[in-house]
């Protein structure tokens, strides 16, 4: 009886030692969801809890985060011009599909028969055929985004890019669609 008394003293302490462990692990996972992720290197392995000679058990030291957490991707920031001009030479666009936008160039300067429009891939402008009117010697060139991609348009020394991206802009209930 005595023996099974010691084993049942010794299963005890194992569990008591195991159930401690898990306390300070889940107070350390609950710890580091509500602050900063915790990444656990590979190199760190359960080991065995082996019963102490005492009743007060050592509790294991936890281990702390070697890398930092990943960065959150930054949210699309929308282009809110949808008429390019000449002003803006050099400047990269960033559209949802299905967005509307228009090139007003100076058809002394950038004559329509030499503006150039090179894409990623066939199909990520569409032309749009309800033009506006400017005055000359100004022309406008209207497009709609289509499908993802980027676009270079140019003509001579201006030079503007578009990028058309999958996720469309989000709009309040009964708003019109982009201009």
């Amino acid at each position: 009886m005595a023996g099974a008394m010691g084993l049942i003293a010794s299963l005890a302490e194992v569990l008591t030692a195991r159930i401690f462990v898990l306390g300070v692990i889940a107070a350390t996972a609950l710890a580091a969801c509500q602050t900063t992720p915790v990444t656990v290197p590979a190199s760190v392995t359960a080991t065995p809890v082996r019963p102490a000679p005492s009743p007060t058990a050592t509790p294991l030291p936890t281990p702390s985060p070697t890398a930092a957490p990943s960065p959150t991707p930054s949210p699309v920031v929308y282009s809110q011009k949808y008429e390019i001009t000449e002003a803006d030479n050099g400047k990269t666009f960033v559209y949802p599909i299905t967005s509307r936008f228009g090139i007003i160039p100076d058809q002394r300067k950038y004559p329509r028969e030499s503006l150039s429009i090179k894409c990623s891939q066939n199909g990520v402008l569409g032309s749009i055929s309800n033009i506006p009117s400017v005055p000359p010697p100004l022309y406008a060139v209207r497009y709609e985004g289509v499908m993802p991609g980027k676009c270079a348009l140019a003509d001579d020394d201006f030079r503007v890019i578009v990028e058309i991206v999958d996720r469309p802009a989000p709009r309040p209930a009964g708003s019109p669609t982009s201009p």
